[in-house]
């Protein structure tokens, strides 16, 4: 009974169901406070470091340097606007494999927040990208909305990337979750985009 609760307490989606990863050569972890993130121009400065320290192991530092900077600051960007308390952290994990690069962002938010996600979830789980793609855009222009899951689309889209979900209640919380987003993307398409 009691591991019935806590997977009711736990959604994972995406690579998240799968994770059985090889060993990460390299795994470096930055917890950064959220009231310095606001400023998104701090986003960009922690991805932009984030690309410059990884982008090294690539045949073209400068092209993967952009790359990496991008798929970090849009995850990040996204942990940012979404958390509900300035005074919590966001957490930022890189995993390097022989052939791949995670990145991983945590953050806390409310579940109204939950819904979007889980919408967003079930395209991306039951619609080709490039159909679901362009439908968000019509709709964002449409409802002139900044929740529209624009940014992951164009992740997967654009970089080819593998993406997950985890959703975790808080415990004692009734409407706070941390939510866990991974993208796992090969080093072949960092060095081919």
């Amino acid at each position: 009974m009691h591991k019935q609760v806590l997977e009711a307490l736990e959604e994972s989606f995406g690579i998240y169901k799968n994770d059985d990863e090889e060993a990460a050569s390299l795994s470096k972890n930055f917890v950064l406070p959220l009231e310095l993130m606001e400023d998104w121009k701090q986003c960009s400065v922690v991805s932009d470091f984030v690309a410059k320290d990884q982008s090294n192991n690539y045949r073209d530092a400068n092209k993967s340097a952009n790359v990496l900077s991008t798929i970090t600051n849009e995850l990040l960007e996204n942990a940012v606007k979404f958390s509900f308390d300035r005074n919590k952290l966001v957490t930022l994990t890189l995993h390097s494999y022989q052939c791949a690069l995670s990145i991983e962002t945590v953050n806390s938010t409310r579940g109204e927040n939950i819904s979007a996600l889980k919408t967003l979830i079930s395209d991306l789980e039951t619609k080709d990208i490039e159909t679901l793609y362009f439908e968000q855009l019509e709709k964002t222009f449409e409802e002139d909305s900044d929740e529209s899951g624009m940014g992951f689309l164009g992740l997967i889209k654009d970089f080819g990337l593998s993406i997950g979900f985890k959703i975790k209640k808080k415990l004692g919380h009734d409407n706070t979750y941390d939510v866990f987003v991974k993208v796992k993307i090969d080093n072949d398409n960092i060095d081919c985009l």
